[in-house]
């Protein structure tokens, strides 16, 4: 319905317009519940599957933080191999359903003759742990959770080409106004992020850091993240920091907190996670202004029992990987 919905509106209404627009489609798969058309499912047969290295509980992370959301979401104990290959099976068939729906408005673009002057940029919200360390879903600062996917096309921007420079979702704001040519509101100023278009065209190359951190559902405590070209250090409040060197563990498998080759990174990612933030204040001032709004609405045990919108709709983990026999998954 969505891609219908884009679709129409490229075909009829936006050819009338004589400035810049922007249109924003938003695809809800790949999402649980994990149930994919049967012909996209069919694509990925089981036997083929490659499970991920972690997916045994021998390889889980035993970070207190991710062991207790792997306990929240009842995913503590190690699932049943078939589950997992048909799990991935049917989330990479929602993938390729996806895809057939971007390929539904990118051919609206060509065929409405709006390729020439239409930038296109791709992108998603979070990534999928897809059963590494046990875990099904976000709510993790590893890089299956953490990183997305970001492409950028358009008549003035090279094809075909990899940038490998760190880049983040507060990015798109000043990017999509700069593409049309709007201006920042000056209460806007202070946002962070900065436009990508330099960086895209290959006109800028900056040495940048990532950043990111989670207080929500699930999470025991704020989980801070500062990545930089080669190292990713991860802050749990209260709890041991986690330190992994992407380029030579890209899964990461190996905590080099304790390494003592790594105290001088670690201490200057540290440094600098704190230039950006106090995480301890943070998380602080996070974990204060949720109880505020469980307390305006009748306390913990009247949220739980009103469920959606006060309790997120969507299944958890467990759930959506038991489903009825006639379902993609089944236990």
């Amino acid at each position: 319905a969505i891609t219908a919905e884009s679709v129409r509106w490229l075909q009829e209404e936006a050819p009338q317009y004589d400035q810049p627009w922007v249109l924003f489609v938003s695809l809800t798969c790949p999402h649980p519940p994990l149930r994919a058309p049967q012909e996209f499912f069919d694509l990925y047969p089981l036997e083929q599957i490659e499970l991920p290295e972690s997916f045994r509980a021998a390889g889980w992370s035993n970070h207190p933080a991710i062991a207790a959301l792997r306990f929240r979401n009842e995913l503590d104990q190690e699932l049943d191999e078939t589950i997992q290959r048909r799990a991935l099976a049917t989330y990479y068939g929602l993938c390729s359903f996806m895809d057939a729906n971007v390929g539904q408005v990118l051919q609206a673009i060509e065929t409405t003759g709006l390729r020439d002057t239409t930038r296109i940029i791709y992108t998603s919200d979070h990534g999928e742990m897809a059963g590494e360390h046990g875990h099904w879903g976000k709510s993790t600062m590893y890089e299956s959770s953490v990183g997305v996917p970001l492409l950028m096309a358009g008549p003035d921007l090279p094809a075909n080409q990899r940038c490998t420079v760190n880049v983040s979702l507060v990015d798109l704001f000043p990017t999509i106004l700069d593409g049309v040519g709007a201006r920042l509101d000056p209460t806007e100023n202070d946002l962070p992020g900065t436009t990508l278009w330099p960086i895209a065209t290959g006109q800028e190359k900056p040495e940048r850091v990532a950043f990111s951190e989670y207080h929500a559902a699930g999470s025991p405590t704020g989980i801070f993240m500062l990545r930089d070209e080669r190292y990713k250090y991860l802050y749990y409040v209260g709890m041991s920091a986690e330190l992994y060197d992407l380029t030579a563990d890209p899964q990461e498998q190996h905590n080099l907190v304790q390494s003592p080759d790594h105290q001088a990174i670690l201490a200057r990612l540290d440094r600098q996670l704190r230039t950006l933030v106090d995480p301890d204040a943070v998380d602080a001032a996070a974990k204060a202004h949720q109880q505020q709004m469980i307390d305006q609405h009748g306390g913990l045990a009247a949220v739980i029992a009103a469920g959606p919108p006060f309790v997120q709709g969507t299944p958890t983990p467990t759930e959506f990987l038991h489903h009825r026999p006639d379902d993609n998954i089944r236990a």
